[in-house]
Formats: C-alpha cells, structure tokens, sequence
C-alpha cells in the first residue's frame, strides 16, 4: 500500500513504480536513464545495498567495474583517445577513457563520468547491468534530489501532502557562501567555490550549490559576472564487479 515506508529503494523499482504513477506516468526506461544520468554527475547519492550510505566511491568502483573484459554494446574503454597502432578511434560506441590506476580526483575521472551519464542503460553489457540495477538511494536523499531538479515527489513513496523543503545541503550552502560574500572580495572561481563547498558540506550535488549561488540575497551580482577573480597585476586568486 503506498506510499511505501522503505528507508531505501533500488532505482530500478523506482524507475518502475514512477511509471505506474497515474498522475504523470513517465516511461520507466526514461525514468531509469535520467536516474542513472543523474548518478554519474554526482547529483544522486546511491550505494550497493548492506553499503553505508553515501558511498563517495560508488562511481570509481562502477567505472573500474566496466573495464573488466565483457561485451558492452554502446560503450569502449580505451587507455587514451587513440587505438594501438595510433589511428583515431572512430567507433561510434561512446568512447571512455579510464584506467583502473587512474585518480577518482582527476580530471579524467569527471571527464570519465560525463561521458558515462549519457549512456543508456542498454548501453552497458549484461552484467553490469544486474549491478545498477541494485543500486539504491536513501529516501531522504531521493527527496533532495527532487527538490533540486523541481520534480515532483513521487506518491509511491511520499505522503501526497508532502512538500519539498529546502534541504539541509543548500541551506549548509547559502550559509557558507554568505559568509564568503560578506568577508569581501571573490577569492576564487564559482567552480573553486563550488569545491571548496562540498568539502564544506557533504553530499552537496553542484545543482544544489547553483541552487544557493543563485540565491542574489546571498551572492552579490558582482561575483556572478563571468570571468577569473584577479588580484594585482591580473593573477588568479587561487594560483566486476570487484565492487567491495
């Protein structure tokens, strides 16, 4: 009987009961795709089940997972953006560039990840996809999510009265960044604001920052002119599934 009182929900069984939601019944395929989209840019907190919860490694161990040998249909991992014997890679499969050594900090891993969030699910061989299909999200987070993105929460596991509240993450954001504002000048780029926030607090997805740097009663419209900060003479301010 909905809605469902499960502390978490797999994004398949989500993907499935939202489009068996009469007031929007959107297809489930499409539901599952944006899910997966959105956990690849960070912007969805997901872990395997018995996991703890935000498991900040989940999309390293999926991506080191993929590189295992098996057949994925849409998708090719190579070291760099070029075959071995040095010609250009003109697969039309998405082409990933990612290595098992290589630093979930580095830019190759965002690099890496954007260009997994637009894969489709029929994209990933057959058992990478048993795993997404386990994947879960906590309630609370899911309702973030949604919050974020303007989408409605969905019957099957909200109370209709429900209504999205400002999370916990932008709120911890506004207050951050207010007190950046308020100390004077822009130190750094929104990008360098926007990572030194998360580090701030935790779990803050970048939709959730734009959402506070957005805010005008928080940051002045000067900050938000696009460019570098500059100091003096013009210098920038801040210089497999083996999934355990």
């Amino acid at each position: 009987m909905y809605p469902l009182h499960d502390k978490h929900l797999c994004l398949y069984d989500i993907s499935n009961l939202w489009a068996r939601d009469p007031r929007q019944a959107p297809p489930a395929e499409e539901v599952l795709n944006r899910l997966f989209q959105a956990m690849w840019q960070g912007d969805l907190d997901v872990r395997l089940p018995n996991a703890a919860d935000g498991d900040a490694s989940i999309r390293e161990r999926l991506l080191n997972a993929c590189l295992i040998p098996d057949y994925h249909p849409r998708l090719r991992f190579v070291d760099e953006g070029t075959d071995a014997d040095g010609s250009a890679d003109v697969s039309l499969a998405r082409c990933v560039i990612w290595r098992a050594d290589d630093e979930p900090n580095s830019s190759r891993f965002e690099d890496a990840c954007l260009v997994m969030s637009a894969a489709k699910f029929d994209d990933y061989s057959d058992i990478i996809k048993v795993t997404l299909t386990l994947l879960v999200v906590q309630r609370d987070r899911f309702a973030n999510y949604c919050q974020a993105n303007g989408l409605p929460l969905p019957a099957f596991w909200f109370p209709r009265r429900t209504t999205p509240t400002l999370s916990s993450q932008v709120r911890d954001a506004r207050r951050w960044l207010k007190d950046q504002a308020d100390a004077g000048k822009k130190a750094m780029s929104k990008n360098g604001y926007m990572k030194a926030c998360q580090q701030q607090v935790p779990g803050l997805s970048g939709r959730q920052f734009m959402m506070a740097w957005d805010d005008d009663k928080v940051i002045p419209k000067s900050w938000k002119t696009a460019g570098r900060p500059l100091r003096r003479g013009g210098i920038n301010a801040v210089g497999a599934l083996i999934l355990r």
